[in-house]
């Protein structure tokens, strides 16, 4: 299942003994499926507000990558819309992306990138 913690076992059988004995075992964790949808609707003359559905998979939160602005967002899952706010007729390429947390917080599992093309005062959408 995307977005899943699994804990697999290596596990060999020694000659002469009736046990399995385990050999190494690893954390794995499937990468969470993108968000369904991902749209832009402009908010005045120097906003958009993106707008999306969550995945069906397990995820920890979003993370919102400005293409051409290099600006980074990280939002809590429960969130399913951000506005952006620049000068008129600023043209970007926002890419959404959902994540999992690995246990302890040192590593980060990134979903496909979902993309949408804005200008800020004219909509135009790509998915």
């Amino acid at each position: 299942m995307p977005g899943t913690q699994y804990e697999p076992e290596l596990l060999v059988e020694v000659a002469g003994m009736n046990d399995l004995v385990e050999v190494d075992s690893a954390t794995v964790i499937t990468r969470p499926e993108p968000v369904r949808f991902l749209a832009i609707q402009n908010t005045s003359d120097t906003a958009v507000t993106l707008l999306w559905n969550p995945p069906r998979s397990n995820f920890t939160h979003y993370e919102l990558f400005v293409a051409g602005k290099r600006e980074f967002y990280s939002t809590d899952k429960t969130v399913t819309e951000y506005t952006l706010e620049y000068e008129p007729n600023v043209e970007f390429i926002a890419t959404l992306y959902t994540t999992v947390m690995y246990p302890g917080g040192d590593r980060v599992i990134y979903s496909r990138p979902t993309s949408v093309n804005a200008i800020i005062g004219a909509c135009r959408t790509q998915i």
